[in-house]
């Protein structure tokens, strides 16, 4: 059984979902943990990938990722830390760059970090307390509900969904977008 889902931006096509052979998929899901004691922000590059990405409260600077591990259809997550910034670079399979499936990446990450998003393409969810939140990519499908001292999205094609839960100025919120469907909400 096969399913397709996809997201039209423009003249161009972002595939959020692909075509999934569900006889090759599995449930499996690698799971890495890094201690980052001196670090403030995150840096996520590589592929295209499906994302989910969270704060939350810790009393230690942690990060988590998980990533799909489906049969052919696998995501890697390379971390490291420079001491300042702990970056995570998506690596797809051989299968998922031909488009055949989609992986997807669940990070949680410490309330207040600096997020800084560099991927080819993205399908997201930002839901979170941040001090910057940084987006560079091609196309991107985003919702993001949270709030960010600075936001800022640079992109071709993009369809987003923004509910700032805090107040920020409107000097804080940068879109560079060339072809743009939005809705954003500031908080009062």
């Amino acid at each position: 059984m096969l399913r397709l889902s996809y997201i039209l931006l423009g003249g161009t096509t972002l595939v959020v979902g692909g075509l999934v052979a569900l006889s090759l998929s599995g449930s499996a899901a690698e799971n890495e943990v890094l201690e980052a004691p001196d670090a403030s922000g995150l840096r996520i590059l590589g592929d295209s990938v499906a994302l989910a990405v969270n704060t939350e409260k810790a009393d230690k600077n942690q990060i988590r990722v998980k990533t799909s591990d489906y049969k052919w259809c696998d995501l890697k997550a390379h971390l490291s830390d420079n001491g300042v910034e702990v970056t995570i670079e998506m690596e797809r399979s051989a299968w998922s760059a031909l488009g055949l499936c989609d992986p997807e990446a669940t990070v949680e990450l410490p309330e207040s970090w600096s997020l800084d998003v560099a991927l080819d393409a993205m399908a997201a969810h930002l839901t979170g307390n941040y001090e910057q939140v940084r987006l560079k990519t091609d196309r991107a499908a985003l919702h993001f509900s949270g709030s960010a001292d600075a936001f800022e999205l640079i992109a071709d094609a993009a369809v987003v969904y923004l509910d700032f839960l805090a107040p920020i100025t409107e000097a804080a919120v940068n879109i560079e977008v060339n072809k743009l469907v939005s809705s954003i909400n500031y908080a009062d």
